[in-house]
Parts: C-alpha cells; structure tokens; sequence
C-alpha cells in the first residue's frame, strides 16, 4: 500500500513539474506611458505596434494615465506609431523584441500638424530597466535552429 502512495506522490509531482515548462514562454512585449512635451499624460492615444518582418500590427489605446502595453508579441523588429489628434505623430523604429522580456517605449507627443511625423531611430538599450531578467535578441533563424 506505501509503495503504491510512494509511487502516486512521485508520478504526481513529476506531472506538476513539467505542467510548469509548459507555462513557459517565449513571448516579449513592449509598454509604456505616453506623455505630452509638458509632461502631462495623455488618454486616448492610438498605438500601433508593426512587426516589420511581416507586417503583421497590433493597435491600442492609451488608458486614462497614459500608459499602453503589448502582451504577446513575438520576437522581432517592430515600429512603434502613436497618434493622437491635434498632436504631432511619434515614430519609433527598429525596436527590438526578445524572447521573454518587456521593452519600456514612453513617447512623447509634440503639439503639431497632423502632417508632421517625429521619428526615433536607434538600438534599444543593452540594460532592461523593467524586470530583472538577463536576455539577449535571438534571430528567427537561431530560434528555429533551437
């Protein structure tokens, strides 16, 4: 009887560990809070998030506090585009996402024509300010390799 218990309890907890490999994921995303040349926050912005390696986009809005947030998105190279009428649309370009961490992109809109565009180019930053995590960009390519 122990040693049918003994073996229940062991098949039991071997389950439970590798249920916890299966919540793992390989997603990033991409929040932050978007704020007017004067520091105050803006409700209502449009966010669009663009995968330039497919195309595929994902579009948000800004809640009452400024702040937006892309769960799920797989690693690449993405744009990131805020647009908020009466303001001058912010460009970010080339932001890279890896695999299971969190890029902060606060865009500030400038008062301006819908015709003007600002745009940011430039590699993320090497130190993830969000978490506490260590991770480095991974390619499609290496990815399917793994």
């Amino acid at each position: 009887m122990r040693s049918l218990l003994f073996r229940t309890a062991a098949v039991l907890s071997v389950l439970g560990l590798a249920s916890g490999a299966f919540a793992q994921t390989f997603q990033g995303g991409v929040r932050g809070m978007i704020r007017d040349a004067d520091g105050g926050v803006l409700p209502g912005v449009s966010v669009t998030l663009n995968n330039e390696d497919t195309g595929a986009s994902r579009t948000a809005v800004s809640n009452a506090v400024g702040e937006y947030s892309f769960a799920n998105v797989q690693p690449g190279t993405y744009t990131l585009t805020a647009e908020l009428s009466g303001f001058a649309p912010f460009v970010n370009e080339g932001l890279i996402v890896g695999i299971s961490s969190f890029l902060v992109v606060d865009p500030t809109l400038m008062i301006g024509g819908i015709e003007e565009t600002v745009t940011v180019t430039g590699e993320t930053p090497l130190i993830e300010t969000a978490t506490a995590s260590v991770a480095s960009a991974v390619s499609r390519a290496e990815l399917e390799v793994l």
